[in-house]
């Protein structure tokens, strides 16, 4: 989750989600999705799959292709 003063400031802060793990408990492996510019979650292409919440929140963080923070 993004969090940012709202442009016109008042105090106010936005939230946005940039990034959301599901447990795949058939697969036991998380999948990462990412939100595009339609306001839907999509599959993270790059890697799909990953074995930690460790490893997704690298990933999130390196954002090697610019989906997550652009």
């Amino acid at each position: 989750m993004e969090v940012r003063p709202a442009y016109n400031g008042k105090n106010r802060t936005i939230e946005h989600p940039v990034a959301k793990a599901k447990w795949i408990g058939t697969e036991k492996a998380w999948r990462l999705f990412w939100m595009r510019a339609d306001l839907k979650w999509h599959t993270y292409e790059p890697a799909a799959r990953f074995k930690t919440i460790a490893k997704i929140l690298d990933e999130v963080d390196r954002d090697p292709y610019g989906c997550f923070f652009g």
